[in-house]
C-alpha cells in the first residue's frame, strides 16, 4: 500500500493536455445530467469509457479547441514554474 505524497513534496502539478481539459469539462456536464435524471453515482471506469468515446467522435474543431487551451495552460505553467521538468517514475 503506497501513500500519496503531499502536493508540496511532489512539486508542481503537470500541465494538462487537451484530453484532460475535455475530460474535466465533460465530467461536470455528465454528472449534472445524471443528477437531473435522478442518478448521483457513476463508476470512474464507466465515465472514462464514455468520455473517451465522446472525445474520439468529436469533430477536429472541438479537439483543436481543447488542445489550444492546453497549450495556453502549458505556457502559463512554464511562466509560473520555470524550473519544472516532468520526471515520470
Amino acid at each position: 500500500h503506497k501513500t500519496r505524497k503531499s502536493a508540496s513534496k511532489r512539486g508542481p502539478p503537470r500541465p494538462p493536455n487537451g484530453f484532460m481539459l475535455y475530460r474535466s469539462d465533460k465530467t461536470k456536464e455528465i454528472k449534472k445530467q445524471l443528477e437531473e435524471g435522478g442518478t448521483t453515482k457513476i463508476l470512474q471506469s464507466s465515465l472514462s469509457k464514455i468520455i473517451g468515446d465522446l472525445w474520439r467522435s468529436e469533430p477536429e474543431e472541438v479537439r483543436e479547441y481543447f488542445n489550444k487551451a492546453a497549450l495556453e495552460q502549458k505556457e502559463w505553467h512554464a511562466l509560473v514554474y520555470p524550473d519544472y521538468v516532468f520526471k515520470p517514475k
